[in-house]
C-alpha cells in the first residue's frame, strides 16, 4: 500500500494537533495540585466521559481475557485475526491464574519473562520479590519452588 500526499497531510495534522494539545494540557496541569488531578474542575462532561472510558477499556480488556481463558481455555467469538495478536497475552494471563491458584512464583515469574516490556531476568525475580513483600496482606502467599539463581 503505498500511502498518498493527502494520507501523509492527514497525518502531520493528527501529529500537530496531538503535540499541540499536550504541550498545552502539560503547561495547564502544571498549575497547581487541583490543576493536575481534576483539571481545575472545569472539565467538560464529554471529556470527562471519553476518559473515563478509555480507562474502562484499557482494564477490561486484559481482565476479560483472563476471564475467557480461566473458563474456555480459548478466545471464543474472536474474529480470526484476534487469536494469534492475543495468544501472548492470553499465555501470560494462564500463567497469572495459575500462579496465584497453586502459590507459585515460578508462574509469576514466567508471566512476567513473557511479558514484552521485561527488561531482565534478574529485574522479574527482584519485581516478584518486592511485590510479595509490600502487598503480603491482599496477596496469597507465594513460594519459590526453584530459587532463582543468585545475582551476578
Amino acid at each position: 500500500m503505498q500511502l498518498t500526499s493527502i494520507d501523509w497531510a492527514v497525518v502531520a495534522v493528527y501529529g500537530v494537533v496531538t503535540l499541540v494539545l499536550g504541550f498545552w494540557f502539560t503547561r495547564r496541569a502544571g498549575q497547581s495540585v487541583e490543576e493536575y488531578f481534576v483539571a481545575g474542575r472545569s472539565l467538560p462532561w464529554w471529556l470527562a466521559g471519553t476518559s473515563i472510558a478509555a480507562t474502562w477499556f484499557v482494564t477490561d480488556a486484559p481482565l476479560a481475557t483472563a476471564a475467557l481463558v480461566r473458563t474456555r481455555d480459548r478466545c471464543s467469538r474472536c474474529p480470526n485475526w484476534r487469536p494469534p495478536l492475543l495468544r501472548p497475552q492470553i499465555s501470560i494471563h494462564r500463567l497469572l491464574v495459575e500462579a496465584f491458584e497453586h502459590g507459585s512464583r515460578d508462574a509469576l515469574l514466567q508471566a512476567l519473562l513473557l511479558d514484552p516490556t521485561t527488561v531482565s531476568y534478574r529485574a522479574a525475580v527482584d519485581l516478584i520479590d518486592l511485590m510479595c513483600e509490600k502487598q503480603a496482606e491482599v496477596l496469597p502467599r507465594l513460594e519459590w519452588q526453584r530459587k532463582p539463581a543468585a545475582r551476578g
